[in-house]
């Protein structure tokens, strides 16, 4: 019996995913002459001046790759892997709404001339996509290893 331990490759793709988006500016904002550009690390060159930080995205990615990382190393007991991973997921989730909300509330509070997404905000997405993928690697495993102690 071979168990496939596909789903470490694709949480770890997943953190490094995490990772990069963490330093690269997701989303761009044009109000009037101004430019707000939004990533995790801070939401720069605010309209009325100065720069605010978001810790709350930077708290949510790091949790995220702590918790994928976790999933990593708990390979041997698949179903606390599979708990970790789902908590991870939601961090991501949660990553992806909290940004949503902050550039519709800076669209909302000024008039928005052009808003432009960058090639970073499909990093999260991705990222949860490689971790529905370990998901289901993990259930396979799980029913693997059901059905060889079925077999015993």
């Amino acid at each position: 019996m071979v168990i496939q331990r596909l789903q470490n490759l694709y949480l770890f793709v997943s953190a490094v995913l995490l990772l990069f988006f963490a330093f690269i500016n997701s989303v761009i904002v044009e109000i009037g002459a101004k430019t707000v550009s939004f990533s995790c690390i801070k939401m720069s060159v605010m309209p009325d001046g100065g720069e605010t930080f978001i810790p709350i995205s930077i708290v949510l990615v790091a949790l995220s790759v702590i918790l994928s990382v976790l999933a990593i190393a708990k390979y041997k007991d698949l179903k606390v892997q599979k708990s970790v991973t789902l908590r991870s997921m939601l961090c991501v989730v949660a990553l992806v709404v909290y940004i949503f909300i902050n550039v519709s509330v800076v669209a909302e509070a000024h008039s928005v001339t052009a808003f432009k997404p960058t090639f970073a905000i499909c990093m999260p997405l991705l990222a949860f996509v490689l971790q529905i993928m370990a998901v289901r690697g993990i259930k396979s495993d799980r029913k693997l290893l059901r059905e060889s102690d079925h077999i015993r």
